[in-house]
């Protein structure tokens, strides 16, 4: 740091007529032909991961214990919501507030921007191939696909004198008795003669025990659905919910969104859920624009001298997650001088958040 100032200030002692015109769009005329640029900023990126139960109750739940000594069933509909995980990132987005427009003029490098694809600035006067690896916008996170949260009974495996039954009792007492025939079926055939043999290896009975097993497969198939029918089926996935936040100010507990075991995610302001914070905690204060506009008359290239920020998310008073950001809307607004870029050699790195990375000659 002490470097570039010591290179500033060698360049603001020269005695030279300065060629770069730098304006702040939206702030008097801007010259006929210009190349505008943004300064960025620092965007919150809050990814909420909530694990979701789905149950779902059996048509014969009520006979479950009595027929099957089932204990564990499912006895009504229902939903339930778990907040699993909180990750917190960021991303560089440009700060409409910060546009600058640099006047095209051959006397000078400082048009010879280099830009992101969203018009922040990276560079001056640098082949694009010497610009940081992080260069670019952060991608955003992945859509995901929506799971298949239908609960399907099959009703067809039922005997016909299920089917036929005349009473919920008795198809119930039909059911069970279908799901003891299958596991009868099952020992006989594990338990059965010959069985020995068939699992000794040879290679003419391979194709007998891949049919047993066939076999073996679809009778637990049967019997698993026919005892959802009694116990009831469950699904239990993680659905991802991300929330965005540009703060201009400093942040202290303030409710980004709700959370409910029943209902998940819900508005900030529904009061079905508890309330999940957020603190943003910046070291320096943002300087305001103007308030340098009175102290110079003469501007060069803009750049951001960026502050950190710890960046917490709460549960009341448990933490769920915390980062130290670099905030460039937080820090302090400078420039390079006007005589830096009449120096045809002149070339200057940016780093993400828009801060000087590297300043030279080449």
């Amino acid at each position: 740091m002490r470097k570039i100032l010591f290179i500033l200030l060698i360049f603001n002692v020269l005695q030279i007529n300065a060629q770069t015109n730098v304006l702040q769009v939206g702030k008097g005329t801007l010259p006929q032909n210009y190349i505008s640029y943004f300064l960025p900023q620092t965007e919150i990126v809050v990814e909420v991961n909530v694990k979701r139960t789905i149950q779902k109750s059996g048509r014969f739940a009520n006979f479950a214990k009595r027929l099957l000594a089932l204990n564990n069933v499912i006895t009504s509909n229902s939903e339930k919501y778990e907040l699993e995980s909180v990750n917190i990132s960021y991303n560089i987005l440009p700060d409409t507030l910060k546009n600058f427009a640099v006047e095209i003029n051959a006397k000078t490098t400082a048009y010879n921007l280099h830009l992101s694809p969203n018009r922040i600035i990276k560079g001056v006067n640098v082949a694009s191939t010497s610009l940081n690896a992080q260069e670019g916008d952060r991608k955003g996170t992945p859509l995901q696909a929506s799971p298949d949260t239908t609960l399907l009974f099959d009703y067809s495996l039922l005997s016909e004198d299920a089917l036929m039954a005349t009473s919920e009792a008795r198809m119930a007492e039909f059911a069970a008795r279908q799901i003891f025939k299958i596991r009868e079926s099952r020992m006989e055939i594990l338990s059965g003669e010959g069985i020995i043999e068939i699992l000794s290896g040879e290679s003419e009975k391979e194709i007998n025990v891949s049919a047993l097993q066939v076999v073996l497969n679809e009778l637990d198939k049967m019997e698993k659905e026919l005892v959802a029918l009694f116990e009831g089926k469950s699904i239990t996935f993680t659905e991802t919910k991300t929330f965005r936040i540009i703060p201009k100010t400093a942040m202290e507990n303030e409710v980004i969104f709700r959370f409910s075991q029943l209902l998940g995610i819900v508005e900030k302001d529904d009061l079905a859920g508890r309330p999940i914070t957020m603190s943003v905690l910046p070291q320096n204060d943002n300087l305001n624009l103007n308030e340098q506009e009175k102290k110079v008359k003469k501007f060069g290239i803009f750049y951001n001298v960026s502050s950190s920020a710890q960046v917490a998310i709460f549960d009341g008073n448990k933490t769920l997650a915390e980062n130290n950001l670099l905030f460039s809307q937080f820090g302090t607004l400078n420039f390079l001088p006007a005589e830096l870029f009449n120096n045809k050699n002149t070339q200057v790195i940016f780093t993400e958040s828009g801060d000087i990375e590297f300043i030279g000659a080449y």
